[in-house]
């Protein structure tokens, strides 16, 4: 029987605006800047999708479906573990020229896996916002919409 489990990541205050980060990571392609190698391997970049090799989860294929303007992208994936899964990313302006993001992971998982994934799957989310928070290059990609 599986069960939709729920992580969040903690809240993150981000060095952009709602807008320059929007556009960032609605290019996966952009990612690369917060993945590091020794977490997955075998990594296949498109702009809307991605895949790669993640440990116990075998390969993980992920794309955009859907993008609310400066608010809000959502990442729908799988893996032999984890039929189906979305990561959201909520995005808020905040005060002067920064933007605020929390990252939830949505995902079909029975219970034992879900007890067993917890802490790794919160840990890589907090890493994931804490190297938003220290990147500065948000205008710096050229990746930013533009076809492969």
């Amino acid at each position: 029987m599986m069960d939709m489990s729920t992580f969040n990541s903690q809240l993150a205050e981000l060095k952009c605006s709602a807008e320059e980060f929007y556009y960032f990571i609605t290019d996966i392609r952009n990612f690369r800047q917060f993945i590091s190698a020794d977490t997955v391997s075998d990594l296949m970049v498109e702009q809307d999708s991605c895949s790669f090799q993640a440990g116990m989860l075998g390969t993980v294929k992920v794309k955009i479906t859907e993008k609310v303007m400066f608010s809000k992208v959502v990442f729908t994936g799988g893996a032999v573990q984890v039929e189906n899964f979305s990561l959201v990313i909520d995005i808020r302006e905040s005060s002067g020229r920064s933007a605020q993001v929390n990252i939830t992971m949505l995902a079909e998982m029975n219970p034992f896996l879900k007890m067993i994934a917890a802490d790794p799957v919160k840990k890589f989310l907090d890493k994931l916002v804490d190297e938003m928070e220290r990147f500065e290059g948000w205008g710096d990609t050229k990746e930013q919409n533009q076809s492969p």
